[in-house]
């Protein structure tokens, strides 16, 4: 029931929603008067009630019109309230969480969490207990209308009510077991459709459309099959609920035209019984199926409560940076048997520029994401950057669907003359700031994207600046020039990673450090290890740099 809390946190929308609601449901009531007076002027020959009668038509026409409306109205305008709420908080703890618990998710199964899970909580929770709040409270107003005219007839429909809800109890454990399936396919489901979209081009290149074709269509029968057990089930359990509701209601009547014939009821409550009873009814199966829906979804709504009550799990940052980055027998691996970086101790000092080398999987890319804070190391120290100290720019860069502008300001806004500064820098002066780029930058060429890349993080460039090979698409002559201009950088502290440097560049280093098997063998001046002869000379004349 902690989903409970979205619906009392907006007390106003609640209590307005129950309230009109409320007025709504006691329609059928306002009917059975009518009808009751109608029936007293028709059996009981009192045409002077006639005006009466005419009167309260009118007035239950203009009531229904009214009630209903406004109840539309309130509870979509608070159902759309209780989504946004909930989706807006289950976006804040997704985004606040550290990149190790973000990343153990694949991006299919988050993306499912919006579209499908909350579209569930909506459909099967949200409306449903609002619906059945009223539905409840209406009918034990019937219940007791009944109970004042026959306390038999009053019995008679406690019987109904019981046998009718006792349908969902007994679907309880096949409504679960579907809705999950639901729920767990549709991540698969949105992860599988994304690959085959975001790799079109390598489909065509193979020549294997036809396999993915009918592999999506494959995805999409099961991903419809699971969604129909969900709908089959709810439904199936407020059919079997109304079949019951029925056979009883015909009981009912039949009781109903005995007491009648045998003087045991006045022939005027024949028609208002019968129109609250079929009422009664109606709001039992509605409770039926919304009950159905209810327990269909209770794992659904812990899975999302428990991602929202995480907190985000976000990243902790040093409070007390003083500008040097300090690695302290550090060790790390992605999986406990394998450890990436081993024993390793180095302090980076404020201000200078250190080039990070060695051979495929020496721990060049990983020690970086160890000093952003992106996974917590199994042993030593590690001084973790906060994003106001440090600026990062990956080998491969993301772009926005967007124009260049909102490209580069990442919604911190900066002056055009800043922006053209930075586009500069990665020589790129020919391009306007209001041109649009296509999703991933599909009208751009790889190189252009990732200077576009580059020169957003120099619009937001820090104390600290972290490169992980990102000239690695570029052609030679473009990446010495912005390389060139990164070292000339007069405050930040810069730690290059590469594979492909050149001796123009590698000389404007402070430091080089050489990484095999995650630990530093080699540290120096470009002058001082090509002296040495070592592993940074061995990697060199390989043309590993």
């Amino acid at each position: 029931m902690r989903m409970c809390r979205y619906i009392l946190r907006n007390k106003k929308y609640f209590i307005g929603t129950l309230c009109t609601s409320l007025f709504a449901g006691v329609v059928p009531l306002f009917l059975a008067y009518v009808i009751q007076l109608i029936s007293d002027v028709a059996f009981n020959n009192h045409f002077e009630k006639a005006g009466t009668c005419l009167f309260a038509s009118v007035l239950f026409l203009v009531y229904t019109l009214m009630t209903t409306s406004i109840n539309s109205i309130m509870k979509s305008t608070y159902r759309k309230k209780l989504k946004t709420d909930l989706g807006e908080d289950l976006y804040s703890s997704l985004m606040n969480q550290s990149y190790s618990t973000f990343k153990k998710e694949k991006i299919g199964n988050q993306l499912s969490l919006f579209t499908n899970d909350i579209k569930m909580v909506d459909e099967y929770y949200f409306y449903p207990i609002l619906s059945m709040m009223v539905d409840i409270i209406v009918s034990v107003i019937i219940l007791i209308y009944i109970l004042r005219i026959h306390v038999f007839v009053g019995f008679m429909m406690v019987v109904i009510a019981v046998a009718t809800l006792l349908v969902p109890k007994m679907m309880e454990k096949r409504l679960k077991k579907y809705s999950n399936q639901l729920s767990s396919y549709s991540g698969i489901y949105n992860s599988k459709l994304k690959e085959i979209f975001q790799n079109f081009d390598i489909i065509l290149d193979l020549g294997v459309l036809k396999q993915f074709v009918d592999k999506g269509k494959e995805w999409i029968e099961n991903m419809e099959y699971k969604q129909r057990n969900v709908n089959m089930a709810i439904s199936l359990t407020g059919n079997w609920a109304n079949c019951i509701a029925a056979t009883f209601q015909l009981i009912f009547m039949l009781v109903i035209g005995l007491m009648i014939l045998y003087g045991h009821l006045d022939m005027i409550y024949m028609m208002p019984i019968v129109n609250v009873s079929n009422n009664f009814i109606s709001n039992l199966n509605d409770i039926s199926s919304n009950l159905a829906g209810f327990k269909s979804v209770s794992d659904v709504n812990s899975k999302l409560l428990n991602i929202i009550d995480s907190h985000g799990q976000a990243n902790k940052f040093v409070s007390n940076y003083d500008g040097n980055i300090d690695l302290e027998h550090v060790s790390f691996g992605y999986t406990e048997s394998k450890m990436i970086i081993d024993d390793l101790s180095f302090k980076f000092e404020k201000g200078k520029k250190y080039a990070i080398v060695g051979p495929s999987g020496s721990g060049k890319s990983t020690i970086l994401k160890l000093i952003l804070g992106y996974y917590p190391v199994q042993k030593g120290n590690v001084s973790v950057l906060d994003s106001k100290n440090v600026s990062m720019i990956h080998q491969e860069s993301h772009i926005f669907d967007d124009t260049i502008r909102n490209n580069l300001n990442m919604e911190l806004v900066q002056t055009d003359e800043t922006l053209l500064k930075c586009m500069k820098f990665v020589d790129l002066p020919e391009f306007k700031l209001d041109q649009n780029i296509c999703e991933d930058g599909s009208n751009l060429s790889g190189g252009q994207v990732q200077r576009i890349g580059i020169a957003r993080t120099i619009a937001h460039l820090k104390e600290v600046l972290l490169c992980d090979e990102i000239t690695a698409s570029l052609d030679a002559q473009t990446a010495i020039e912005i390389e060139n201009r990164i070292l000339d950088l007069k405050e930040e502290t810069v730690l290059y990673v590469t594979h492909k440097y050149f001796d123009e560049t590698l000389k404007k280093f402070d430091c080089i450090l050489v990484f095999k098997q995650g630990r530093i063998v080699e540290q120096g001046s470009f002058e001082e290890l090509m002296k040495n002869k070592g592993d940074f000379f061995s990697l060199k004349n390989k043309g590993r740099i």
